[in-house]
């Protein structure tokens, strides 16, 4: 037996399957490449999982201060990179401009050496010897820093561009880290 009784009317119904919400984004953290994605990464503050955020609150906060340091020591790097082109540039320009004076001095000793060698008619057979080995020994020299002068700039051009690799290196490792 049942009593009818008068009052609210509450209907409840029973479905199955999932719930979703229609509008969400995931949130990833950013992921460190190349050598240093071992450096840890501190999470600083998480807004709560499942929670309403609007545009503009904050999320996630990760703690930078290790990457702010490394990216500090690489921008010292590519500081010092630089000056280093710089200064071996300058010393590479001495030694070249040494290097020609020196072809200079070896092309003013055969000069010298081939007008003694002309004027050995009024010498001795033993000057003239001494004169005729002393030419063909100042020919000798400048022909030599005559070949070495093409190897030493290309020697030259060799270390700069090395520096100048490595220079690249260094600013695309910071430029990576900043983005």
């Amino acid at each position: 037996m049942v009593k009818a009784v008068e009052g609210k009317l509450e209907v409840r119904a029973r479905i199955s399957g999932t719930a979703a919400a229609r509008d969400y984004s995931n949130v990833t953290a950013p992921r460190i490449q190349g050598p240093e994605g071992n450096r840890p990464m501190v999470l600083l503050n998480l807004a709560p999982s499942g929670s309403m955020v609007k545009k503009g609150d904050l999320i996630a906060q990760i703690d930078a201060q290790s990457l702010q340091d490394h990216i500090d020591d690489v921008q010292d790097t590519v500081e010092a990179a630089e000056a280093d082109v710089r200064k071996r540039k300058a010393e590479l320009e001495i030694d070249w401009k040494n290097t020609q004076l020196t072809l200079s001095v070896a092309k003013a000793d055969l000069d010298k050496a081939r007008l003694e060698a002309r004027a050995a008619e009024v010498r001795t057979e033993v000057e003239r010897m001494l004169l005729q080995l002393n030419f063909e020994e100042a020919e000798a020299r400048y022909k030599q820093l005559q070949s070495d002068l093409t190897n030493t700039k290309r020697r030259q051009e060799a270390e700069i561009n090395i520096l100048e690799l490595t220079l690249e290196r260094h600013t695309r490792h910071l430029n990576r880290h900043k983005g």
